[in-house]
């Protein structure tokens, strides 16, 4: 596998450009890497039992990685107490697609 292009930082602007170039990067890490972003079942435990656990919070700690990497600062703030991708991935777009001010904006 080549080595990935970069992503972009999150300033809190242009969530949606935003989220296509990151869900780009993260499928260029590996497709566990994007899914775990989206699996509300994932919980990152402290016992990996399987080859499945292992894989799954291997997958869960690049797509982490990358989300908290390519935050800029007012956008961390808001995600840094959440342990998995799927938190953060789901607390940003909830922030950012969920509020009217939000949708306002963009119409």
């Amino acid at each position: 596998m080549g080595s990935p292009g970069k992503a972009l930082i999150f300033d809190g602007i242009d969530y949606d450009y935003w989220k296509v170039h990151m869900r780009a990067y993260l499928l260029s890490l590996g497709s566990e890497v994007w899914e775990i972003c989206e699996d509300p079942d994932y919980e990152n435990l402290a016992v990996r039992a399987t080859e499945l656990h292992v894989r799954r919070h291997e997958a869960n700690s690049k797509a982490y990685n990358a989300l908290i990497a390519y935050l800029a600062r007012p956008e961390f703030d808001r995600v840094s107490d959440l342990l998995t991708a799927r938190e953060i991935w789901a607390r940003l777009a909830s922030f950012h697609e969920g509020t009217n001010h939000v949708k306002s904006r963009l119409f």
